[in-house]
């Protein structure tokens, strides 16, 4: 269901984390998102790639996840000692499946704080459904990865570039997305709204009550006059 941009891919990547800016960026990102997701695609929860939790745990953890339908994903959780990214490409050449039983490729997770290790071992995610892993720690700020050999012969040996690719290019890469999978032409106006947390136009799209009440959830109010 998730698509890879037709677009040549930015650099962005496990091998260039820092080009995804801070937490607070991608956790704004995350969040408009899922709000998007949720407009265009109301009562067909499966159709979302994009979700947000803002209450995942009684330890003020917040998660934003991504699905593709295809059975590649990404999540991030939030919290007070910092930032988690965890991303899964199943056609992936680092794919922990490439052996049987299925195995983290080698130093994926070193040097991963030990405040952050209950992210890792979550089962909801869990490590072996994992080919990329990034941490920002409020201690150390930036990103950081394990001690990891990528290997020869693939562009993009962990599928981190097109995973992470939404976050090089918000606003182009929805309004894509919209399109592409949800067939739907969505005004460039309401995508900015979005992405900056204002009051969101709707124009003419209606939207149900529950739908508002996610829509609040999530921090969004509708602009006067919808």
């Amino acid at each position: 269901m998730g698509f890879k941009s037709r677009r040549k891919r930015a650099p962005l990547s496990s091998r260039n984390p820092n080009a995804l800016g801070t937490p607070e960026r991608l956790e704004r990102i995350s969040r408009a998102f899922a709000a998007l997701d949720a407009i265009v695609s109301p009562s067909e929860f499966h159709y979302r790639l994009w979700s947000f939790e803002p209450i995942w745990s009684t330890r003020g953890e917040r998660t934003a996840r991504y699905l593709s339908g295809s059975g590649d994903d990404y999540f991030i959780v939030f919290d007070a000692a910092g930032a988690y990214l965890q991303g899964f490409d199943h056609e992936a050449p680092m794919s922990p499946y490439r052996e049987q039983p299925p195995t983290p490729w080698p130093g994926l997770f070193d040097g991963l704080p030990t405040s952050m290790h209950c992210h890792r071992d979550e089962p909801a995610f869990g490590p072996r459904n994992c080919t990329f892993c990034l941490w920002w720690p409020h201690t150390s700020p930036g990103w950081h990865r394990g001690d990891v050999q990528y290997p020869a012969g693939s562009p993009d040996p962990d599928g981190s570039q097109w995973l992470l690719e939404p976050f090089d290019d918000p606003e182009r890469h929805y309004i894509e997305q919209a399109e592409h999978v949800h067939e739907v032409k969505i005004s460039p106006e309401l995508v900015r709204a979005a992405l900056s947390s204002q009051p969101l136009p709707l124009g003419e799209l209606s939207i149900s009550s529950t739908t508002c009440t996610e829509l609040a959830s999530l921090g969004f109010a509708i602009a006067d006059g919808q």
